[in-house]
């Protein structure tokens, strides 16, 4: 399995790179009035109007650090009726791709409520290294907000 690094805060974490649409440079975002930190804004994707979600914002971190090597991850997620949407999520320091075997995957044996983005973990001689599950970084009222029921937001052709 292939897992993109990248960091929220000083830690490091990874994503499945199947989730993954494509990796994107920083743009400006085009914010939206009264939206809570960690959503600040959409941009146009491929002719599209696409959410993005700062991971540090959503960890309880200042929001993500405006550097040459923070980006915007385009991901596949399913909403609520099955259907496919994409997300962006902004994410600090990607700067690695590596290959994990299957046995490298431990559960973590803590559940935070709050949190059901967090994974499993990667565990490697250089460390652990926590696992983001994308479907997990859209509750369901915030699914209802960014992905209502007939308003687009599936993958472009």
């Amino acid at each position: 399995m292939l897992f993109l690094k990248f960091q929220i805060g000083g830690d490091v974490y990874a994503l499945d790179c199947s989730y993954v649409v494509e990796i994107v440079p920083m743009v400006q975002l085009r914010e939206i009035s009264k939206a809570p930190p960690y959503l600040p804004g959409v941009f146009q994707y491929r002719g599209q109007v696409v959410p993005v979600i700062d991971l540090c914002s959503l960890a309880g971190f200042d929001a993500a650090r405006q550097v040459l090597s923070t980006r915007i991850v385009i991901v596949r997620i399913r909403d609520a009726e099955g259907g496919e949407r994409i997300l962006g999520i902004v994410a600090e320091r990607i700067v690695e791709i590596v290959r994990v075997e299957e046995g490298s995957l431990a559960q973590t044996g803590v559940a935070i409520g709050n949190a059901p983005y967090l994974g499993k973990m990667i565990t490697s001689p250089q460390g652990l290294v926590q696992c983001i599950l994308p479907e997990g970084l859209v509750s369901s009222s915030l699914g209802q907000v960014l992905f209502p029921t007939g308003n687009g937001g599936s993958l472009p052709e």
